[in-house]
C-alpha cells in the first residue's frame, strides 16, 4: 500500500494542483453563476478523488489481511488450502523475502503459476523464475516438471521452480537435475519460508 502510494503522489499532487489553479483562474475572472458552477466542479473532482483513494485503501486493507492470514499458516493449513490459496501464500512468502512475484492468468497458464523476479534474500536464487506450485495430497510426478519447462520457454524464463506441500517422485528429481529447474518439497518449503508444521 504504502509504495501505490509513494509511486503514485506525484501525479495525485499534479492532478490536484492543476485543478486547483484552473479553477482559481477562471474563478477568479468569472462571474457570479460561473463561480458557483466552479465550486460544485471543484467538489465534485474532490468527492471522486477521496472516492478512488477509499476504494484503493479498502483493496490495499484486503491485500494485506490475506497477506498476513497466509503468512501465519501452517503445514496442516497448507495441506487443506486449494490451490489458488497455495499461489497466494507462495506470493506472500516471495514479497515478504524481496521479490516482486506475479501470478500468470487462471487459465492457459503454459505450465506456470508465478513469475518472480529479484535477488530478495538470496536463499535459493536470484533474476527471473517461472513456478510451478503444486498443492497435493500425493507425490508430485514428471508431469509437473514437464509443465514448467514449457512455462520457462513461454515466459522467457532462465530458470524454473516447481513447489509442492507434498514430496517428488524419482522421477521428476532426474528430470529437474537435467532441466535447470529447482525442486522445493515439503521440507525445503518449511525451511526456507519458516513454516511450522502446526
Amino acid at each position: 500500500m504504502k509504495n501505490y502510494f509513494k509511486r503514485n503522489r506525484h501525479k495525485a499532487f499534479f492532478l490536484v494542483a492543476m485543478t486547483v489553479f484552473i479553477a482559481g483562474a477562471l474563478f477568479k475572472a468569472g462571474s457570479p453563476l460561473i463561480q458557483y458552477e466552479i465550486s460544485i466542479a471543484l467538489l465534485l473532482v474532490f468527492a471522486a478523488l477521496a472516492a478512488f483513494a477509499a476504494i484503493k485503501l479498502s483493496s490495499c486493507a484486503k491485500k494485506l489481511s490475506r497477506r498476513k492470514k497466509y503468512l501465519g499458516s501452517t503445514l496442516c493449513q497448507i495441506d487443506r488450502m486449494a490451490g489458488g490459496e497455495f499461489e497466494e501464500l507462495l506470493v506472500a512468502h516471495f514479497e515478504k523475502n524481496g521479490y516482486k512475484a506475479n501470478a500468470t492468468p487462471k487459465s492457459g497458464d503454459y505450465g506456470a503459476d508465478l513469475i518472480i523476479r529479484g535477488s530478495g534474500a538470496g536463499r535459493d536464487f536470484k533474476g527471473h523464475f517461472a513456478i510451478q506450485a503444486k498443492r497435493s495430497k500425493g507425490k508430485v510426478g514428471i508431469k509437473a516438471v514437464q509443465e514448467i519447462l514449457g512455462g520457462m520457454a513461454y515466459y522467457g524464463c532462465p530458470k524454473g521452480m516447481v513447489i509442492t506441500n507434498n514430496y517428488f517422485t524419482r522421477n521428476a528429481w532426474e528430470l529437474a537435475k537435467k532441466s535447470n529447474v529447482i525442486l522445493w518439497d515439503r521440507n525445503h518449503l518449511s525451511n526456507v519460508f519458516g513454516i511450522k508444521a502446526n
